[in-house]
């Protein structure tokens, strides 16, 4: 219990609300008379009067009226001073009342904040996920209630620590759900590696912004080719395997020849040796519609802008059957022209390396 001292508090001693507490006739002035007082309070509260409040209000919560119980959460969202658990209870009243201390309250703490979004409704969830700052105990837990809207509002909440394994999963997740890119790629905790692996599902100006916000880092593609591990390839890529190794030194000129002529086997087969990548990955770029992954691998092994056109017109006829538009022609051509020759080796170093992203 709270000691004596005479404190005033909006034109009230703490002993009077003490008295007035512990007096059932006085219990619904309470109800009207506290609330003012802390809307009202300019001054921060002492740690008495803190206590004194919370105890009064917790008790009497439940009478006081839905209009003073938003005023009191919007009043105390910002105030360091406010009574820790009036601030947990309101937290968790309905969502109208709740809203301003979820979004921005810092008294909340992560197991309140875990508990709420584990206990409470979508909207109190989706208002926690627009924090300045969420640890990723919280992110966790919001996260794997699997809510679109949460989740999209965290991914664009930079404050919002994502944990590693929660951000692998989204990506994967990104391949079937549009929404989830940009807000993915727009993350200042994004691994590289993990931009990567999205190249091959985005959209063209999404993949510009990996080539232009991640850097392809030959450590990152180092370790991943430590871990690769040898797959099996079917019957025809082991054939073009072994032609491979006889076409290391081709020309370009006669990698044209080879689409010219439609013999793709062989272009994939010369592409594969020239890049020092899997037959798998050099056929997955050159079924790539788009022409953009086609063009970081032209660009790694030496093409210019020329050669790099006549190939991606003619496998884009081989692939579609049909002539690529003016306006497709100068967007890859930007493309090309954007990605680096080192930057596109390593890039197609990484795609070897991990199959699975690359290969789908």
């Amino acid at each position: 219990m709270v000691g004596s001292e005479d404190t005033p508090l909006g034109g009230l001693k703490l002993e009077t609300l003490e008295r007035m507490g512990r007096d059932a006739n006085t219990r619904q002035a309470l109800v009207e008379v506290v609330p003012k007082l802390l809307i009202d309070q300019t001054r921060p509260l002492n740690s008495r009067e803190r206590e004194l409040i919370d105890e009064i209000l917790l008790k009497l919560l439940d009478e006081i009226a839905y209009s003073v119980r938003r005023e009191l959460s919007r009043a105390l969202a910002e105030r360091p001073d406010a009574p820790p658990g009036l601030v947990a209870a309101l937290a968790r009243d309905e969502i109208t009342v709740a809203r301003p201390l979820l979004e921005r309250c810092p008294l909340l703490n992560d197991p309140e904040l875990i508990d709420i979004a584990a206990t409470a409704t979508r909207a109190h969830r989706l208002a926690m996920a627009v924090r300045p700052t969420l640890s990723e105990e919280v992110t966790d837990v919001l996260i794997g209630r699997n809510e679109r809207d949460v989740v999209l509002a965290l991914l664009s909440n930079q404050g919002a620590a994502i944990g590693s394994d929660r951000l692998s999963g989204l990506v994967r997740e990104s391949e079937r759900d549009e929404a989830l890119r940009k807000p993915l790629l727009m993350r200042q905790d994004l691994p590289p590696e993990q931009a990567y692996r999205m190249f091959w599902w985005v959209s063209s100006l999404l993949r510009r912004q990996i080539m232009q916000r991640f850097p392809v880092d030959a450590k990152v593609i180092d370790a991943a080719l430590e871990t690769a591990t040898h797959r099996a390839l079917t019957a025809q890529s082991e054939e073009a395997t072994r032609t491979a190794s006889t076409l290391r030194g081709v020309a370009i000129p006669d990698m044209i020849g080879f689409v010219r002529s439609g013999r793709m086997a062989m272009f994939m087969a010369a592409l594969a040796a020239r890049a020092g990548i899997g037959i798998e990955t050099a056929r997955r770029v050159v079924l790539d519609e788009t022409g953009e992954a086609l063009g970081i691998a032209c660009r790694g092994i030496g093409m210019d802008r020329s050669q790099y056109a006549s190939v991606a017109l003619l496998i884009n006829y081989a692939n579609l059957g049909t002539t690529m538009r003016p306006e497709d022609v100068s967007r890859i051509l930007a493309f090309f022209d954007s990605v680096g020759p080192d930057q596109a080796m390593n890039l197609m170093r990484f795609w070897d390396a991990n199959p699975a992203e690359a290969l789908h």
